[in-house]
């Protein structure tokens, strides 16, 4: 590890010691961090909750409106009550 060759000192005698001990143990700790941190960013147009679950849900709900869409003249057609249970489970996933 990188802070064991680091000097110590019980009484730092002036600021300048002082500032560049702090300089020294700055860099060593960014050396350990750097290799050990993932570094990725965050695209801009998703949400960090969201989830390739919620896409799936989302394109499963979107799929069964159009289908709704298209037999909204036949309230009977069971497709209307897949839709609501789909939308129920998405609302529910999605919270």
């Amino acid at each position: 590890m990188r802070l064991e060759g680091l000097e110590t000192w019980d009484d730092i005698p002036n600021e300048v010691i002082f500032l560049s001990h702090i300089d020294m143990l700055t860099c060593a700790i960014t050396e350990m961090i750097d290799p050990c941190v993932l570094k990725c960013r965050s695209a801009t147009h998703q949400k960090h909750w969201w989830s390739q679950e919620l896409t799936d849900r989302h394109s499963e709900v979107h799929s069964l409106v159009w289908r709704t869409y298209g037999r909204r003249l036949e309230p009977g057609d069971p497709i209307h009550t897949a839709h609501k249970e789909a939308r129920r489970h998405y609302v529910c996933d999605h919270d």
